[in-house]
């Protein structure tokens, strides 16, 4: 319980510091690489090591589900800029589907039901879910068009939060949430099982994540997840993929000279 506390706190810390820095884009560089690469690549695994390692995979085949990396000489393994996920969703031949989410969380106060209470958001494709293979226990996940800019205040709650703040209510699907004095209609719910990343409360659209980590190859708070086609093999998915980080490394030398894929 006490290594929870901690781990806890020392996020809250991780988030704070991310929302402070993105106000200062001419010191976010390195900042942003040593914090929400550094840590929340160590966050992404911690995730990883307790939803994944610890318990069964709640996933369709996950033997074809690979987590997609980036390396740098001096970031062994970190998280990856959105869009290069793009790129590689457009380009690559070996996967069938790729998503991504954030890996460090965003505080979202909720209101209006009870006593407000503060909830832990992570901004996810609507690919992640088509990746995975899991559909919402009831509503649905994101529509791709929620991706884009104006898709809509949308929200997908943890299967944890509908239960214990909205008394497991199958009639909230499509009724309006409140959330840092804005209105979200509920989507959906996703079974309890899902837990991907372990804290997350929300999932909201990409649309709503702040534009610069939508847009610039300077920012990289994002794990991808793909599934690999069923004739491709791992090594072969990891000779297209390089070669793809290879091709970006040469377009964009400023921001991705050095970065490859792991």
């Amino acid at each position: 319980m006490r290594s929870r506390r901690f781990i806890e706190a020392f996020l809250q810390d991780v988030k704070y510091g991310f929302r402070t820095l993105r106000r200062n884009p001419g010191f976010t560089y390195v900042t942003v690489l040593t914090l929400a690469l550094g840590i929340g690549a160590n966050t992404a695994i911690f995730s990883l090591i307790n939803a994944v390692l610890l318990r069964p995979l709640p996933y369709k085949d996950p033997s074809r589900l690979a987590l997609i990396w980036g390396t740098h000489p001096q970031f062994p393994k970190h998280a990856v800029p959105y869009p290069d996920f793009l790129d590689w969703k457009e380009q690559n031949h070996v996967f069938e589907h790729m998503g991504c989410y954030r890996v460090v969380g965003t505080n979202y106060h909720l209101t209006g039901h009870g006593d407000p209470q503060r909830l832990q958001a992570t901004f996810a494709t609507s690919s992640l879910f088509s990746t995975l293979g899991v559909n919402a226990s009831i509503g649905r996940t994101f529509l791709p068009e929620e991706d884009q800019s104006g898709g809509g205040h949308v929200v997908i709650l943890s299967h944890r939060l509908w239960e214990h703040r909205f008394g497991g209510d199958p009639s909230l699907i499509g009724k309006t949430v409140i959330l840092n004095n804005e209105n979200f209609t509920v989507v959906g719910v996703m079974p309890a099982n899902f837990k991907l990343p372990t804290w997350a409360d929300l999932w909201m659209p990409m649309a709503l994540a702040h534009k610069g980590e939508r847009t610039s190859r300077e920012y990289h708070p994002f794990v991808v997840i793909g599934r690999l086609k069923p004739d491709v093999t791992l090594p072969q998915a990891q000779a297209e993929m390089a070669t793809l980080a290879h091709r970006i490394e040469q377009q964009y030398p400023t921001w991705a000279k050095g970065w490859g894929l792991l």
